[in-house]
């Protein structure tokens, strides 16, 4: 089998025709939402090609019981939105035009712990 890798999947993707891109991104959001749910109460982000997410983390460490058992989306230690509904949280960080927030679920009162990258 070949080699799959990220940027040929987009290539391949890029060369389908319109209706067919919104289609896989329809079900990549899908599928984002359904991880979503699997990780209630873990890390989900931030994306790999983002370099520092100690502001985020230090946010978190400062505000999490405010926001306990809610979604937060943020950006260099800025809260772009939260709620108890990832798909809300999402779609409203993503209408603020931010690239590659970092997504949490505040499980409980405890400091959340990010993974080390």
């Amino acid at each position: 089998m070949a080699e799959v890798s990220i940027q040929s999947i987009i290539e391949q993707v890029e060369q389908l025709p319109l209706k067919e891109q919104f289609e896989v991104t329809a079900r990549l959001q899908k599928r984002t939402l359904e991880l979503a749910r699997q990780m209630k109460g873990r890390f989900l982000g931030p994306s790999p090609y983002r370099d520092d997410y100690e502001a985020d983390h230090q946010w978190l460490r400062e505000n999490h019981r405010r926001y306990t058992n809610q979604w937060v989306a943020l950006k260099d230690g800025c809260l772009l939105a939260h709620g108890r509904e990832a798909k809300e949280v999402f779609a409203a960080a993503e209408a603020q035009g931010v690239e590659r927030p970092l997504f949490f679920f505040v499980e409980d009162t405890e400091v959340p712990t990010l993974p080390d990258f």
